[in-house]
């Protein structure tokens, strides 16, 4: 099993993100996943509640995440777990819009399975009201 958890120590967020290749931010919140049998740190999302009312996401797994993850799990579903916590979390804290990081968007798949879509303006982003209501399609 994967377990998702919210990291409230800035040492261990540190660390974490040097683990994922996040450049680490402690003005950021981040969950991590972990293989629930073995503990292994599997992937990080970090983000940020920014002015305006949009929170902004990055979550990126470890470098050998494929390796570690059961087979049930893909990667793309550990990540979408674990950005989905965070997603959750900026919702309840009422920001109700998000933006993928730039890692993300590199990953054009990943970030249509967390939700973000690109406006007519061209910039990525998702209504959490929406997502969670079932309403929000990518």
């Amino acid at each position: 099993m994967i377990r998702v958890s919210s990291v409230q120590d800035k040492d261990a967020q540190r660390v974490l993100c040097g683990m994922c290749g996040i450049e680490y931010d402690p003005d950021f919140m981040a969950y991590e996943a972990q293989d629930d049998e073995t503990g292994e740190v599997l992937c990080c999302a970090q983000f940020t509640l920014a002015a305006g009312g949009f929170g902004v996401l990055e979550s990126i797994g470890t470098a050998d995440i494929s390796e570690k993850a059961e087979k049930e799990f893909t990667r793309n579903g550990i990540l979408l777990v674990t950005g989905r916590a965070a997603m959750n979390f900026m919702d309840l804290a009422g920001f109700h819009k998000a933006r993928p990081s730039a890692e993300i968007l590199k990953d054009e798949h990943l970030a249509k399975m967390l939700g973000f879509s690109r406006g007519g303006d061209g910039i990525w982003s998702c209504d959490l009201e929406r997502l969670f209501m079932g309403e929000h399609h990518a």
